[in-house]
């Protein structure tokens, strides 16, 4: 499992605070210019099977939602001017989502609807957005597979997500309307 040439190696030199910011900056750029507003991000060699990636291109797992939501994050942070709006970006993601047929869309959080909505809610702050996510998490909680990826567990993350930022904002009640337990 642990591949030495995959990693730095461990030495005795001291945390060096900007050496790592540095590093983080210099990451999020390379990050940043593999950008294609067209079809966000490549997918990474070991995710790439010569398959066309359809709707999971857009997802948080290993799509633009979730390398959007990241890559401004770090922005955020740590003051780095990125080359495109994350909002604008945000909203042509789940619009390229919508036009994969129906049979390539799965409500799932991080390989689906729920997470792209989710991360356009979160750059955005679109309304819409939160309730389609909750929608396709309410509609995702009979799905038979119990795992995080696809399954309803992994749907149900954003709603606690965002009691975990709101706190009591919503009067007590979870973001599928019913009250917390």
């Amino acid at each position: 499992m642990y591949e030495p040439t995959e990693h730095e190696p461990l030495t005795d030199a001291a945390f060096d605070r900007a050496a790592a910011q540095a590093f983080i900056v210099e990451t999020a750029r390379l990050v940043e210019a593999q950008y294609d507003p067209d079809s966000g991000w490549p997918l990474h060699p070991e995710d790439d099977y010569g398959e066309p990636s359809g709707s999971l291109s857009c997802s948080v797992y290993f799509g633009t939602a979730g390398s959007l939501w990241g890559l401004t994050r770090l922005a955020e942070r740590y003051g780095i001017g990125l080359r495109f709006e994350p909002a604008r970006e945000i909203e042509r993601c789940e619009e390229r989502f919508a036009a994969f047929p129906d049979e390539d869309r799965a409500p799932a959080y991080f390989m689906g609807l729920a997470g792209v909505a989710f991360v356009r809610h979160l750059l955005t702050n679109d309304a819409g957005a939160l309730e389609r996510c909750m929608a396709a998490a309410a509609g995702n909680i009979g799905n038979p597979t119990r795992e995080y990826l696809w399954g309803s567990p992994g749907t149900v993350a954003p709603a606690l997500l965002l009691r975990e930022r709101d706190g009591d904002r919503q009067g007590g009640q979870n973001y599928f309307g019913h009250a917390f337990s």
